[in-house]
């Protein structure tokens, strides 16, 4: 192999390398792959967030019982099959997960929280069960 030729297949190999090196930690950050996987393959959403990231479980009841109203809504759309609970995903620490039975059911909750991500700022997941 002659020398041109070598550095052309050493500049590739950096450059694959530094581009998969990119993408993993992308993904590792922003998890945009987990995201789409969970969207589209089993119409969820999750987070993501670590521990630290997640508010504190007196801040998840604030926001509960302030827009109580909107949360019986949701628990209207379907009774026993649509629905919400706050979990304590790490101690002290938590987060809002909805669940519902399709993707209809899914569009109505978020319409009715107003957001596909939070609930009046409190990190959510919504599960299709």
């Amino acid at each position: 192999m002659n020398r041109k030729r070598l550095l052309l297949l050493i500049s590739a190999t950096v450059i694959v390398l530094t581009c998969l090196g990119a993408f993993l930690v992308l993904e590792m950050l922003k998890h945009p792959i987990r995201h789409r996987v969970d969207d589209i393959l089993y119409d969820n959403y999750n987070h993501y967030l670590a521990c630290e990231d997640l508010p504190v479980t007196d801040e998840v009841r604030s926001a509960i019982k302030t827009h109580q109203d909107v949360l019986d809504a949701v628990d209207q759309l379907a009774p026993g099959i649509v629905g919400w609970q706050m979990e304590e995903i790490c101690p002290g620490r938590g987060d809002i997960l909805f669940w519902f039975g399709s993707h209809d059911q899914r569009n109505q909750v978020e319409a009715l929280i107003g957001s596909e991500e939070r609930f009046f700022g409190i990190p959510i997941r919504m599960r299709n069960q």
